[in-house]
């Protein structure tokens, strides 16, 4: 039953981590396309003067604003990977108790295999 609660706490735990990567990969995504298309227009911007200098300064803060989205991205993938790696030990922790009981299990049965053999053996005699 412990086992159990253990197993489910780490599925759970997983299936949160999955949908944490998941969407860490889409977020990566929508702000490596907007980090290129920044950059681009930009780009652009450097060889052309027909912007205005605001426009200019309002892509550049957008700039800024997306390098700090992605850095905070970063901090959020290093954290998953910190918690998978928790999530690994705690997994380990369960198997071991797992063996553990189905060794005491097998023994327990092997006793009460015996047990059984020693009531039929003295009630045929």
């Amino acid at each position: 039953d412990h086992v159990d609660s253990i197993n489910s706490s780490i599925m759970f735990q997983m299936d949160l981590i999955e949908k944490t990567n998941s969407s860490y990969q889409t977020q990566t995504e929508y702000q490596k396309a907007k980090l290129q298309k920044l950059e681009s227009a930009m780009h652009s911007l450097s060889q052309s003067e027909k912007f205005s200098s605001a426009k200019i300064e309002s892509l550049q803060k957008e700039l800024v604003e997306a390098k700090k989205d992605k850095d905070q991205l970063e901090v959020s993938k290093i954290e998953a990977i910190d918690c998978i790696k928790k999530l690994r030990k705690e997994l380990n922790s369960s198997e071991a108790i797992c063996c553990r009981l189905h060794e005491e299990a097998k023994h327990k049965q092997k006793a009460y295999d015996r047990l059984l053999d020693e009531l039929k053996a003295v009630s045929i005699d």
